[in-house]
């Protein structure tokens, strides 16, 4: 075999005839690809040969360098590319910021192949004459999210005949033309138009005629109704119409014609009981969300009975519902996993129907007015993953069966009954990553217990009443990566203790009035920090120009303290990508094109 091989065409939809489009691949690839991966080939390629992590590829290694000098590489070489290393040179010019014009003008015209545009994000604008030259044949997903992409610029994209999935979230600038230059976009499967909010019925009508779409995602464009126009889509598994506020109960009767959906979200949108009722032939549906729906207990009873299949069911902020949807949801749809009834009507009474779910992996009560006579039900759910007591009236008696959970990785305890002696009882959850203890109930005195909690990654503690001996207790955590502690006890010393956390990333500790510049020379060896809060603290000027030294720091909070403008201005000298709040640099930094808030 030479140095190139082919891929055969195999999309059902071309038609006979078509030559196949031969897409070459390197040598230099895992034996173990057998076909083109349609994921991030950047994360094969870093695996290199089976079982060894730690070595790059040949084709990574030749992709970074590539990448680094592009513009020195001769068209020829470019144009002789493989497909494979083409697409992850493409990923290692975005994933560097170093896709430009020029990057660009030195792709242009060479006919390489791009099987995905991982562009969502993308810190510059995506100009038409980008997508004209990354646009080919054999692109199969697009990835323009929060791009600045226009209709414009959609308009270069063109039709690539094998193009399944196309993600154009909050692209706030597309207008109903988007839609309708989609339309021939015949092979796409996966469309996501959320945050679109200029998109209305007229341009949902057109995309009547995709009929392949699998995934249509419309979230908070709020202008969108007239679901009836989408009748045609009957391959249709997964609708997001979530915060859409035109979306009422005849969008809702329009939506029972799609029997093979089995995700559905009609979160924060004009559905009530009558509209809710024309779902009950919906009976594939696996995930619903109805989240902030004016609709009844009955109704949503009536609907559930109906749901066998139901894996992920959200009614929060449902506030009619209760007791009679919960027990319909148990009864008839004992397979769910997840579940969630914030700030709905449930009791402790309607909470003893959990007992059947055996398979719960995630459950949020909150705001519900339950204690720890209903939640006794909780030491039968031990499958539990994550669960949110967060504002109800769970005590240190719920904790007993809560420690019992031996698979839980994130527990919410805000603003509950729950004190430091519960905590003792958390101790043997070696799985734990997520701990929320927001609550002026818990001081230094539970801090030993949290301390046990070795996989522990994120600690809230932000309004607890932590001091510098609950600091200590904390700086035992080596796996901690966030940590908020803003309850006002913490001083310089407690800083020096937290300087013993390595991994740590987010970090806050604002409102802690005795936080001085004696902190910063502990903070500054935290070198995996990216965010930083010192609001309501001592911090001057002189002292916090030193965190300019973190390598990682993309962003630095400093409300209501000494820091001046002109201590912003050498931060940004230092580091021109970090994001300073509360505290503007001069007037002179500010016309250089400061990016500080």
């Amino acid at each position: 075999m030479g140095l190139a091989c082919s891929k055969k065409c195999s999309l059902d939809e071309e038609g006979e005839g078509t030559a196949p489009t031969i897409v070459r691949l390197s040598p230099f690839r895992p034996r173990r690809w057998s076909s083109l991966s349609r994921r991030s080939l950047s994360a094969g390629s870093a695996a290199g040969g089976a079982g060894d992590s730690a070595v790059p590829s040949l084709l990574s290694l030749a992709a970074d360098a590539a990448a680094a000098d592009l513009a020195a590489l001769p068209a020829r070489a470019l144009a002789a590319l493989p497909a494979d290393l083409s697409q992850l040179l493409l990923e290692r010019l975005v994933a560097t910021a170093a896709l430009d014009d020029a990057a660009i003008a030195s792709l242009a015209g060479l006919g390489l192949h791009f099987f995905s545009l991982p562009l969502g994000g993308y810190p510059e604008l995506v100009r038409p004459a980008w997508l004209r030259c990354l646009a080919s044949p054999s692109l199969e997903a697009a990835d323009l999210s929060k791009t600045g992409v226009t209709d414009e610029a959609l308009a270069s994209l063109g039709c690539p005949p094998r193009l399944a999935r196309l993600n154009l979230d909050y692209c706030v600038d597309i207008t109903d033309a988007g839609p309708a230059l989609l339309q021939g976009l015949t092979a796409l499967e996966d469309l996501s138009l959320a945050g679109c909010e200029q998109v209305t019925p007229l341009g949902v009508r057109c995309l009547a005629g995709l009929t392949r779409l699998r995934r249509l995602n419309l979230q908070t464009c709020h202008a969108v109704s007239d679901l009836a126009a989408l009748r045609a889509l009957r391959q249709l598994e997964a609708l997001d119409l979530g915060w859409c506020s035109s979306v009422g109960d005849a969008d809702a009767k329009a939506l029972s014609h799609f029997t093979r959906l089995r995700e559905l979200s009609l979160a924060r949108t004009q559905v009530s009981d009558g509209g809710v009722a024309h779902l009950n032939s919906l009976s594939g549906l696996r995930l619903l969300n109805l989240a902030g729906l004016s609709v009844s207990d009955d109704a949503l009873a009536t609907l559930l009975c109906q749901l066998p299949q139901l894996r992920t069911l959200s009614l929060d902020r449902c506030l009619q519902a209760g007791d009679k949807a919960l027990a319909a949801a148990c009864k008839h749809a004992p397979q769910l996993q997840e579940l969630c009834l914030g700030y709905t009507g449930v009791s402790d009474n309607g909470l003893q129907k959990l007992a059947g779910l055996q398979q719960l992996r995630v459950l949020n009560l909150e705001n519900c007015s339950v204690g720890d006579r209903g939640l006794e039900v909780l030491a039968g759910l031990t499958a539990l993953q994550r669960l949110d007591l967060s504002d109800t009236a769970a005590g240190n008696g719920t904790m007993s069966h809560v420690g019992q959970l031996r698979q839980l990785e994130s527990l919410n305890l805000a603003f509950s009954g729950v004190n430091d002696w519960g905590l003792k009882r958390l101790t043997k959850l070696s799985r734990l990553r997520s701990l929320n203890l927001d609550s002026r109930l818990f001081t230094d005195a539970g801090m030993p217990y949290v301390a046990k909690l070795a996989s522990l990654e994120c600690l809230d503690l932000f309004g607890a009443r932590i001091s510098d001996a609950g600091c200590a207790s904390i700086s035992k955590l080596a796996n901690l990566l966030r940590l908020e502690v803003c309850g006002g006890g913490v001083t310089d010393t407690g800083v020096a203790s937290l300087g013993a956390l390595s991994k740590l990333q987010h970090l806050s500790l604002a409102q802690n009035y005795r936080v001085g510049n004696p902190a910063i020379q502990h903070i500054i060896k935290l070198n995996e920090l990216t965010a930083l809060s010192l609001s309501q603290s001592r911090v001057t000027s002189n002292s916090v120009v030193a965190l300019g030294c973190l390598p990682q720091l993309q962003a630095l909070v400093l409300y209501e303290t000494r820091v001046k403008p002109m201590a912003v201005d050498k931060l940004l000298a230092a580091n021109p990508d970090l994001v300073v709040q509360g505290v503007a640099p001069s007037s002179a930094a500010s016309r250089s094109g400061s990016g500080a808030v």
